[in-house]
């Protein structure tokens, strides 16, 4: 028994420290971004169960790389200037960082952010543990699963028609769907300060 429980441990612990690989070069490296390779890891997965890896370690991999990826995606943007789709709406503050001498400063808060995000998701885990696991739990999942598609379905839809930003799509589309415009709260706008600086103006609807 205590010689499976090592085995587990030691393919974990192994599966962690190849994640923080990866999680650094997919941080660090533009355009080589974290999601390319959880989808090559999940394709390779009957692959690697039929080799002996447990289905876990692959998941650890997975897990491990997207964490460290949060860490590090905002260097390359910050420092280098090359950021990719997650990091763009940063480049211009993190340069204004940057040119006035300020990077690295640009860059401990956004690793205090993912720290911040990191410490909040672990209670919601719990939360979602308890809401759709099993034994224990309340099993909505199961519950849920024959309605998924439409619930997914139902919140494309509504995110489609809560759009504030309209494409420019022909004359007749647009007057045909302008009925299904739903009116939302105009947001508020308001700055606040970071020591020295001066944060973005950010909207809040009330």
């Amino acid at each position: 028994m205590l010689e499976g429980y090592m085995l587990d441990w030691a393919w974990l612990m192994g599966s962690f420290f190849i994640g923080i690989f990866l999680g650094c070069m997919t941080g660090l490296i533009p355009g080589f971004h974290v999601n390319n390779v959880a989808l090559i890891a999940l394709s390779m997965s009957p692959l690697a169960v039929g080799a002996g890896i447990p289905l876990s370690a692959v998941a650890a991999i997975i897990v491990s790389m997207g964490t460290v990826h949060t860490f590090l995606n905002y260097i390359p943007s910050a420092l280098i200037g090359s950021p990719d789709g997650d990091t763009a709406l940063a480049l211009l503050p993190g340069h204004r960082m940057l040119i006035s001498g300020h990077a690295a400063q640009g860059v401990a808060y956004s690793a205090r952010g993912s720290q911040l995000g990191l410490l909040l998701s672990i209670p919601l885990l719990l939360v979602a543990r308890l809401l759709f696991g099993t034994n224990p739990g309340l099993g909505l999942y199961e519950l849920s699963r024959d309605i998924l598609p439409w619930l997914l379905l139902a919140i494309s839809i509504f995110l489609i028609l809560t759009e504030t930003t309209r494409l420019a799509w022909p004359r007749w589309v647009q007057a045909s769907t302008k009925w299904a415009r739903l009116p939302l709260p105009k947001p508020k706008e308001f700055t606040f300060h970071i020591g020295k600086w001066r944060a973005p103006r950010c909207g809040l609807a009330f």
